[in-house]
This record gives C-alpha cells, sequence and structure tokens, in this order.
C-alpha cells in the first residue's frame, strides 16, 4: 500500500494587543475600535485566525462586541520579579502557577509594559494552540494601518520574520518597532522577558539573527506614543 504523505498546514495568525485603562479611557476606545475594524477590513483576504489579546483580567468589555475572539490575561497585575533572576516568568514555558514564592527572595516592582505585552502574547499562543512553524504577526491595537499597508503583502510563507529596525540611539541597543512586526511562532518563545531594558531591544536581538528576515524601510501604520508623540512607520 503507497505511503500518504499529508502536507503540514502552516497557519497565519494575527495577535491584537491591548489594555483597557482608565486613563484617556474615550479616547483610547476610539482608537482601538477605529484601529480594530481597520485590521478586520485589511486582512479580510488573508486566510489567517485573528485574537485580541487584553491584559487585565476577564471581564466584559467593548472588545467583546468587535466581531474578533478576545482572550484576557492577568498579566498586567503581575508587574513583578525577583532579584537575581529568581521568579516570575523567565522564559516561554513558565507561567504565574509554576513558580512558589518562597519570600527567600525580595520582589521588586517593574513598570515595563513590554514584558506584559510579551507574556500576552506567549500566552495567547498556548491559548490557541500555535504551532511553531505558524506565522504570527503582532499588532497594537490602537494603531491605524494605512491603505496601502506594505507590511500585509509580504508573503510569509518562506520568512522568518518582517520587521522594521529603528535608528540607533546612542548608547542603547538597537531596537526594532514592535507595534507592527511578524514572526515564526519556534522565534517569539526565544525573546527574551525585558526587566530594565526595553522589549524592542529584545525583539531585534532575535530577528536581526534569522536567516530568512526582510526589514522593510515603511510598514505602514501610524499611531500615538505615550498619548503625545505621533508617528508613522
Amino acid at each position: 500500500m503507497p505511503m500518504i504523505i499529508i502536507d503540514k498546514v502552516i497557519m497565519l495568525y494575527i495577535l491584537i494587543t491591548a489594555s483597557l485603562t482608565e486613563n484617556l479611557f474615550e479616547r483610547r476606545k476610539e482608537e482601538y475600535v477605529r484601529g480594530i475594524e481597520q485590521i478586520k477590513k485589511l486582512t479580510q483576504h488573508l486566510a489567517c485566525k485573528l485574537c485580541i489579546i487584553e491584559n487585565r483580567g476577564k471581564r466584559p468589555t467593548f472588545l467583546d462586541d468587535l466581531g474578533v475572539e478576545v482572550f484576557y490575561t492577568d498579566n498586567n497585575m503581575h508587574l513583578m520579579s525577583f532579584v537575581e533572576d529568581n521568579g516570575l516568568r523567565l522564559n516561554f514555558y513558565d507561567s504565574y502557577s509554576d513558580i512558589e514564592d518562597t519570600g527567600i527572595f525580595p520582589v521588586i516592582k517593574l513598570d515595563n509594559k513590554g514584558r506584559v505585552e510579551l507574556m500576552d502574547i506567549w500566552d495567547c499562543i498556548k491559548h490557541l494552540n500555535i504551532q511553531d512553524d505558524d506565522y504570527v504577526i503582532k499588532i497594537t491595537g490602537r494603531y491605524l494601518l494605512q491603505e496601502p499597508c506594505p507590511f500585509l503583502n509580504i508573503p510569509t510563507e518562506n520568512i522568518d520574520c518582517c520587521y522594521k529596525k529603528l535608528a540607533d540611539r546612542a548608547g542603547a541597543r538597537r531596537e526594532c518597532f514592535t507595534g507592527l512586526i511578524g514572526m515564526r511562532c519556534r522565534y517569539i518563545k526565544q525573546i527574551s522577558l525585558p526587566n530594565e531594558e526595553s522589549v524592542e531591544s529584545n525583539w531585534f536581538d532575535v530577528c536581526s539573527k534569522l536567516p530568512m528576515q526582510v526589514d522593510l524601510h515603511r510598514l505602514g501604520i501610524e499611531g500615538m506614543i505615550n498619548n503625545t508623540d505621533r508617528f508613522q512607520h
């Protein structure tokens, strides 16, 4: 009897990150609704799975009404680490339930939103059972994809990542823009969780070493950083 070989199906996932804070809530709500509706519009021709990730705990929110699956985490409540790197969520395979607080190491508070966002992505990978060969696009939900969006025209079948390098800053590690970035799932698991450093530099550390990478000069996205500074990439 001849052997039947079934080709492995490579999936495309688009993970939309969100954090519904009380600060400037109505304005940020408008940004999220506009941004997510635009993502839906510009990706409707793609064979992909969309999922919104929100990190302030399971509860009813306006995100539930946008026609996209919403995955809630509570990672924003765990902005902590332990000195000497002993403690919470050191890598993809850790979870909070796996780690016991013995009280031996003093706890320090970390105000690093990039750390939380990376943990959100890792948890959603587990939730959706995303496989190592699948391709993941991560978009910050309150940013707006432009028309046309060059990033969405890059074929993902034969690349490891697609990103944009940011300009060098004196004395700082090289970074990439993480508001719109794509990477094969196996490599997202290899990104180091940041403590004091920026998550953008940790994403770049992995992207820059991959053999099949696309560094785009223009992604096709705009928005506001720190609620004050407008950008276009």
